[in-house]
This record gives structure tokens, C-alpha cells and sequence, in this order.
């Protein structure tokens, strides 16, 4: 069974399908607020899709506060359908986090606050949850040994925290198992040279962390080169020695790919053993280039 259902602008949009029983429960996401729409039940018996049930409906309004924005979007008529999630800091007085969902056209079609529900601090980076059910969030931490939280909000606005780890900041990604990988802050002393490095963790569902790679461990500590300061705001004077701000996975292998801001490239890591398969970079590496364009310009 599915749900096909219009977006109040004539724009048709389908939900995931659901296999077995006879009693099934969609939210819908994809309506413009405050708008009329039409849907239609259509189950699949072998021979297709055919419609079993329609209705009509009225979507009520997003939540209040949520700031305004401006965006430039192609011609609708060139663009493919579907949406994007967003998540958005308001510099409007106290930063407040606002995770958004717009349409093809750059419409909200769904909004939710984490900072007016969780407590949020710092929210970077939103994904679809692997069920597709709702969006994972990070509420980043301001230090290296400070809290930090994974959470997840269903697309009805009811919302839990999945995990609490320390140090975790700007980027995570869900793995296929449903652990959640993440960049932490990490420090190191040098010859009297305090740096901050990164490294990439997992938590599981039930707290438990493992730590699978260290920028300190996989890239050679240059003493010689003056590292930027002023980055990390516990410790201004703490140089910013790999500034790792990007995580992804490849469902297929499992490894784990991070850019390396600072040393301008992308390190693939095994996702199971942690060790690093490969760097791409210009100054240091695993690949070269006989040509004389640069292989990566400041990855972020």
C-alpha cells in the first residue's frame, strides 16, 4: 500500500510503500503549509497499483518563529522533483537551530526547532534517518571533552535523544548497521605546542563508543609549520592542526571518508578496522597528478 497525494500546487508525490497487513499509518511529508490537498490509497495486488480509497485534507500552518531566508532556485520545470533538508542557525539575537525541509521550489514544506524542544547547541548537520521514518540531528559540543548528543525527530515532531557522546562536532553520517559515526575533538601536546586534531568515533544504540582513527596517528606532525590559533574557543592559543569537518560512508564497502581541511584532502578509512585505505591530497598523499591542476582545494 501507498499513499499518492498532491502538494496543494498540483505537484503529485508518493509515500514509501508498506508490505503485509491491512492497517497502515503514513505521516505526509511534502504539503505546503496552511494549503487544500488530495491523496489516494493505492494498493499493489500483483497486477499494479489501483486505487482502493481518496480523500481530501487541509495542512495546517508551519510552526511560529521560524526565520526568514532567501534562496535562488532553477526554473522549476528544469529541476528534478523532490526536496532538500536544511539545517539552518538564525543570527538573529540568540542563535536559535531550525531544521527545514523545502520543495523544488524552495517553499518549507516542514520545520522543527531543535533548539526550542532539545536543548540544542550547535546543530550542523540534519539527515534522513535510514527508516525514513524522521531526521537525525547533532547537537555539537564546544570543547573537546564537552557534552554531545545525536537526536531524531519523527516527521510528527515527536523526538528522542539516540545517543550522548563527548566532544562530537559539525558532521556525523548514519552507518548502514544503524551505528552513528561522528568527527570528535581531540588534543595533543607537542614540544610545548598544544594542537587540536580529530578523530572518528561510533556509538551504538546502547552507548557504547569505539574509536576507529586519529588524525594525530595517520598524518605526520610537522612541528616546523605555525598552525592557526584562535579556533577553538576554550583555548584560543590551541593551533588547528587537521580541522576535519566532513564524514560520509559508502554503503557498499562500509569505509568511512573525511576531509582534512587543514591538509587539503580526503582520507578513506575502513569502517570496521579504522585503518586509513588511502589519502587524496595536494601536498602529501597517495595519488599524483602529471598535470598541473591541483588534485583537491581545500575540501570542507
Amino acid at each position: 500500500a501507498r499513499v499518492v497525494f498532491e502538494n496543494g500546487d498540483g505537484t503529485e508525490r508518493y509515500s514509501d510503500p508498506d508490505s503485509g497487513g491491512t492497517e497502515h499509518e503514513r505521516v505526509l511529508v511534502g504539503i505546503l503549509p496552511e494549503v487544500a490537498f488530495s491523496f489516494r490509497v493505492e494498493i499493489d495486488d500483483g497486477d499494479g497499483y489501483r486505487c482502493v480509497a481518496q480523500g481530501v485534507g487541509e495542512n495546517g500552518a508551519l510552526p511560529g518563529g521560524l526565520p526568514e531566508w532567501s534562496m535562488d532556485v532553477a526554473d522549476a520545470s528544469s529541476v528534478a522533483p523532490g526536496m532538500n533538508l536544511l539545517p539552518m542557525i538564525s543570527s538573529d539575537g540568540i542563535p536559535e537551530h531550525w531544521l527545514v525541509i523545502v520543495d523544488e521550489s524552495g517553499r518549507a514544506v516542514w520545520a522543527w526547532s531543535p533548539s526550542r524542544e532539545a536543548n540544542s547547541v550547535l546543530t550542523t548537520r540534519a539527515w534522513l534517518s535510514r527508516d525514513r521514518q524522521g531526521v537525525l540531528y547533532n547537537s555539537g559540543a564546544l570543547s573537546a571533552d564537552g557534552p554531545s548528543s545525536f537526536g531524531k525527530v519523527a516527521f510528527d515532531g515527536t523526538w528522542s535523544v539516540v545517543a550522548t557522546v563527548e566532544g562530537a562536532h559539525t558532521d556525523f553520517v548514519e552507518l548502514p548497521d544503524g551505528r552513528i559515526a561522528y568527527i570528535g575533538w581531540e588534543l595533543r601536546e607537542f614540544d610545548g605546542q598544544r594542537l587540536l586534531g580529530d578523530h572518528v568515533s561510533t556509538v551504538d544504540e546502547s552507548g557504547l563508543v569505539q574509536t576507529l582513527w586519529r588524525s594525530f596517528d595517520n598524518v605526520e606532525v610537522d612541528l616546523t609549520n605555525e598552525w592557526s590559533t584562535g579556533f577553538y574557543v576554550p583555548d584560543p592559543s590551541v593551533g588547528d592542526w587537521s580541522h576535519v569537518n566532513g564524514i560520509s560512508v559508502d554503503d557498499e564497502s562500509g569505509d568511512i571518508f573525511v576531509t582534512m581541511t587543514v591538509w587539503d584532502g580526503i582520507a578513506r578509512i575502513d569502517g570496521t578496522t579504522g585503518e586509513q585505505e588511502w589519502f587524496l591530497g595536494n601536498s602529501w598523499g597517495d595519488f599524483s597528478t602529471q598535470g598541473t591542476s591541483a588534485l583537491t582545494a581545500l575540501p570542507h
